[in-house]
C-alpha cells in the first residue's frame, strides 16, 4: 500500500507537465488572438480607436469590469494613456500636421518618463532593489534612444506599424525589456503562484520581438490583454479560472531556490546589455 508522500511524490512529474502545457497553450491562444488584434489596428485607424481606447472607457464607465486587481486596473489606464497619445500621432502623421506630430515626439517621451518613474516607485513599494535597478537603467536607454533619433518625427512604416521618434527601438534595448519583464514577473509581481498573467504577457512581448515596431505592439496588446483581464479577471488570485497556477506547496522552495537564480540571472544580463549599449551608443553606432 502507497503512502501519501509516495503518492505526491510520483504525481509529481504529472503536475510540472501539466502545468507546463497549460502555460504553453495560454501562451499560445494569447499570442494567435493578440497578433490579430494587433494586424487589426495597424490596418485601420479607427479599429484601432475603438479597441483600445472607446471599448476600455464604455466599460469602465458602465462598471462592467469584474477584476478586484488594483494593479491590472492602474496599468490599463496608464497604457490606454499612450494608445491615445499613439493615435493622435496616427492623425498627425496621415493628415500632415508636422506641428502635432513633434507634439508628439515629447508627449510620448514624457509618457515613459512617467512610466519609467512608476515601476520605480512600485519597486520601492515591493522593497524590489534589483528591480529598481534594472527600471532605472531602462529608463536611461531609452532616453538616449530619443537622442540617437535626432530629433526625427514620429512616423508609420510601410505595413502600419508606427515608429516612434522614426525607427524602431534598438535591439538591445528590445532584448533588456524582455529580461526586465521576466525579473518583473517571477520577482516583482504578486501574483505568484498564479502564472496566467506571465503566460498571456509572454505572448505579447514575443509578439513585439518580431512587429518591426517593439513598444507600439508590445504597449497595445498588453493594454489588450489587460483590457480582457479587467472584464473576466482572469489572472486575479480569487479568480474562477484555475488554469497554469502553480502549486502553493512549491513556492517556499521557489522562493528559496528558483528566484534567487532569476534575480541575478536578470541583473547580469541586464548589466552586460546596458554596458554593450551604453559602448556602442558612445561610439557612434546606435
Amino acid at each position: 500500500m502507497k503512502t501519501n508522500s509516495s503518492i505526491s511524490i510520483c504525481d509529481m512529474p504529472k503536475k510540472n507537465s501539466q502545468l507546463l502545457f497549460e502555460f504553453v497553450l495560454l501562451s499560445c491562444v494569447t499570442f494567435l488572438y493578440s497578433y490579430g488584434v494587433l494586424v487589426i489596428c495597424r490596418e485601420n485607424i479607427l479599429v484601432q480607436a475603438a479597441i483600445t481606447i472607446i471599448l476600455p472607457v464604455l466599460f469602465w464607465k458602465l462598471k462592467l469590469f469584474k477584476s478586484t486587481n488594483s494593479r491590472v486596473l492602474e496599468l490599463l489606464g496608464i497604457e490606454s494613456i499612450f494608445l491615445i497619445l499613439a493615435f493622435i500621432t496616427k492623425i498627425a502623421i496621415n493628415y500632415h500636421l508636422n506641428v502635432l506630430n513633434n507634439i508628439m515626439t515629447y508627449a510620448i517621451l514624457l509618457w515613459f518618463a512617467l512610466q519609467v518613474l512608476g515601476f520605480f516607485v512600485w519597486q520601492i513599494k515591493r522593497r524590489s532593489a534589483s528591480g529598481v535597478l534594472m527600471s532605472t537603467l531602462g529608463g536611461i536607454m531609452i532616453f538616449l534612444w530619443f537622442l540617437s533619433a535626432h530629433g526625427q518625427p514620429n512616423r508609420l512604416s510601410a505595413n502600419g506599424n508606427l515608429l516612434f521618434w522614426g525607427v524602431d527601438a534598438p535591439l538591445l534595448l528590445q532584448l533588456y525589456y524582455a529580461v526586465w519583464f521576466v525579473h518583473v514577473v517571477f520577482i516583482d509581481s504578486a501574483s505568484l503562484p498564479n502564472l496566467r498573467q506571465a503566460s498571456m504577457q509572454l505572448a505579447s512581448v514575443i509578439i513585439a520581438l518580431f512587429s518591426g515596431a517593439f513598444f507600439y505592439a508590445r504597449i497595445l496588446t498588453a493594454c489588450n490583454l489587460f483590457f480582457l483581464d479587467a472584464i473576466f479577471n482572469i489572472t486575479n488570485k480569487d479568480s474562477s479560472y484555475k488554469l497554469a497556477v502553480f502549486d502553493e506547496n512549491k513556492m517556499p522552495g521557489f522562493i528559496a531556490k528558483i528566484r534567487p537564480f532569476i534575480r541575478w540571472f536578470c541583473v547580469i544580463a541586464c548589466s552586460v546589455l546596458f554596458i554593450c549599449y551604453m559602448i556602442i551608443r558612445f561610439k557612434g553606432l546606435l
